[in-house]
Parts: structure tokens; sequence; C-alpha cells
């Protein structure tokens, strides 16, 4: 059974409360968690990255991760990139970012 999680919120980043925020979301959905979606939340990727690496069983499952309109910027691509939690996933959308060029060339590195 694959379970998906949306987080659809317009929500500023509110400092290691965002990351405890996010934590407590993704726990109550762990069991076969193979699909995130932050779809606008405003978070620096180091935060939800952070959130996603508490729990080492999301992080290996997750297939599919969704960071559209989450105003990712080019140097978080790179976080990105080298993150543990992007090595399993089959799909990852940004799009809607202004992750310009270098967000890009950080990304193939």
């Amino acid at each position: 059974m694959e379970v998906a999680f949306t987080l659809e919120a317009d929500v500023e980043d509110q400092g290691s409360d965002s990351i405890n925020a996010i934590q407590s979301m993704i726990e109550a959905k762990t069991a076969n968690l193979k699909r995130l979606d932050f779809y606008n939340l405003l978070f620096p990727f180091k935060r939800i990255e952070a959130a996603l690496l508490k729990q080492p069983e999301v992080s290996s499952a997750l297939l599919e991760l969704r960071l559209s309109s989450c105003k990712l910027l080019p140097q978080e691509c790179l976080c990105l990139a080298e993150s543990p939690v992007s090595q399993h996933l089959r799909s990852l959308d940004l799009s809607c970012n202004p992750l310009k060029l270098q967000g890009l060339l950080n990304l193939l590195d």
C-alpha cells in the first residue's frame, strides 16, 4: 500500500518550530510513505531535509518528492543534490521555483 502525503500551505519559515511541525506531520504518516508533496511551503530545503532525516525510514523509502512553488533557490538545489533524501527518488518536481540555470547545473553536478 502506497501512502501519499501532501502539505499545502503558505507558511513562512519559523526556525526550529518549522522542523518540528514538518516532522510531526511526517510522523503521523510514516507507514509505507512513498510520496511527499510540499507544494507552496516556504521553508528552506535544509529545514525540510532535517525533518526527513530525523525519520530515516521515510527518507530511505521516499520515491516521489514535490517541492513545487516552494521558492527554492539555486544554492538549495545543491543541497538537494547532495542530500541522502534525494538518493532513492524516482520523481522530483521543482516546478515554479526560481532555480535559474545555476540551480539546474547544481542538480546535474
